[in-house]
């Protein structure tokens, strides 16, 4: 990872890794940190969708050596798959692009200065034609917009809103439509809005 600027993810995500994921040759967060605004750091008591008190905006992080662990194991999409274009760098787009394994999701984390980013195009086209290939692989675009999720699907989109506790979103086709809700398991310790977590492709 490049050292002029580092993303922010919220703790309690993926286990240390062995390596750091190749980024795509080129890229570096550079002059965007709309990481550092948009994802909760429980480490430094920061909220989701405020400016963290060590970003230097333009510029990157005020603690970079010594920043958290979640930062450190960061990466948005946009830096490590290069299918993505550079319409597609958190401060062009205004949203941040990332995976949650956990959740079988692709999270789309959005400034909530702008909270109509992701339905722009050719973003929102493009959300959608990932809708398409993710939901044959039991996989979701999620929208995150403080804490309020949105479920895309290939012919709607679904306000699910805050996941409470025990709660997991399901969803399911039946021919050419699609259906998404909550769905209660007591067994699922800590899925949440604030669980959902972003991780790297």
């Amino acid at each position: 990872m490049t050292g002029e600027n580092q993303d922010a993810a919220e703790p309690g995500g993926p286990a240390p890794r062995d390596a750091e994921p190749a980024l795509v040759p080129g890229r570096s967060c550079g002059t965007c940190s709309l990481c550092c605004k948009v994802y909760l750091i429980r480490e430094l008591s920061k909220p989701a969708g405020r400016w963290c008190i060590h970003c230097v905006r333009g510029s990157g992080c005020g603690i970079h050596p010594d920043r958290p662990r979640s930062c450190r194991e960061f990466f948005c999409s946009w830096l490590v798959d290069p299918n993505l274009g550079p319409e597609w760098k958190p401060e062009v787009s205004r949203f941040v692009l990332s995976a949650d394994a956990t959740h079988r999701a692709i999270l789309v984390t959005v400034d909530p200065g702008m909270p109509l980013a992701w339905k722009r195009q050719p973003y929102y086209a493009t959300l959608k034609k990932f809708s398409e290939v993710f939901f044959r692989i039991n996989q979701k675009v999620l929208v995150n917009l403080g804490g309020h999720i949105t479920v895309v699907l290939p012919d709607r989109d679904v306000p699910i809103g805050l996941i409470g506790p025990g709660e997991e979103i399901v969803i399911w086709g039946d021919g050419l439509a699609y259906g998404a809700k909550l769905r209660r398991d007591p067994g699922l310790a800590r899925t949440s809005s604030e669980a959902l977590r972003p991780g790297s492709i």
